[in-house]
């Protein structure tokens, strides 16, 4: 139930933002690296274009950061791996992704997303693929109270952030170092505390993270995989206080953690006071 409402609350964001009429200003079958500018799917699959050769997406389960060309109307992406087989054999194989430009502008990609798999697509494969700008269909962040942000590592240790309306921040990490995973044994062990405030302006910043950050579209449950990290947000606004739980986390989402988990480095915090 959880997934459904999260597709239907980010499809209800698209049917709202992508009007085939009138987000197409101008409609064209090649796409213009535009640096910077990130593109979201219903999905939340991401997509950058940060130059003419090379793209960073999700489509694709290669490394992020991948090398891409533009051929008449059709995307590919270049997946490279190498191969070991039985009796030490070894080879290098390339494989360029297809994906058909079906339409684009500044702040819409839509590709045919083919499945290639040996049986049927399964029921949430995404086709065609919706891209759409990223600052189009950030969420509204009135009234926001408070945020808390808890996750854990099993191999690099803990951090829980606290952020209310006027940017009291509350930051506590606990950083361990595995020099045995098998036993996980931790050798080193580091713990930051601190509390402060944020700056009218880092305010606002963390207000347009949040906003992009997609989070009230999650499942109030994710999935998790052995020994994956889990991390547990809570947001008050609007009078409404929502809570997800788990390890699966996209691109936005990633931003936001990103954003906390690094606050203690921000200079935007002021009157930092560090505890032991």
């Amino acid at each position: 139930m959880g997934r459904i409402k999260r597709r239907l609350f980010i499809t209800l964001i698209y049917l709202g933002t992508v009007s085939f009429t009138g987000v197409f200003g101008q409609q064209q079958t090649s796409i213009v690296p535009q640096p910077g500018k990130v593109f979201i799917s219903k999905a939340m699959e991401d997509l950058e274009l940060l130059n003419d050769s090379t793209i960073i997406t999700s489509i694709q389960n290669s490394d992020h950061k991948s090398i891409y060309k533009i051929k008449n109307d059709t995307l590919f992406i270049k997946e490279a791996y190498t191969w070991y087989g039985p009796n030490n054999s070894s080879g290098y194989t390339v494989i360029y992704h297809d994906y058909k430009i079906i339409k684009s502008n500044s702040d819409t990609i839509i590709l045919k997303n083919n499945y290639h798999g040996q049986f049927s697509a399964p029921e949430d494969w995404e086709n065609p693929l919706v891209f759409v700008n990223i600052e189009k269909i950030k969420q509204g962040v009135n009234n926001f109270k408070y945020l808390k942000m808890s996750s854990s590592n099993p191999f690099k240790g803990s951090v829980e952030v606290t952020i209310d309306s006027i940017g009291k921040v509350s930051y506590f990490r606990d950083s361990v170092t595995i020099e045995d995973f098998a036993s996980k044994v931790a050798t080193t062990k580091k713990t930051v505390k601190l509390t402060g405030s944020l700056s009218p302006l880092e305010l606002e910043n963390f207000k347009n993270v949040l906003s992009k950050s997609l989070i009230m579209a999650l499942s109030a449950v994710r999935g998790c995989a052995i020994d994956q990290p889990q991390t547990w947000f809570v947001v008050t606004m609007d009078n409404k206080t929502f809570t997800t739980k788990g390890c699966t986390m996209y691109y936005p989402q990633e931003l936001l953690f990103t954003y906390l988990y690094c606050l203690d480095k921000n200079e935007g915090v002021k009157n930092k006071h560090v505890g032991e």
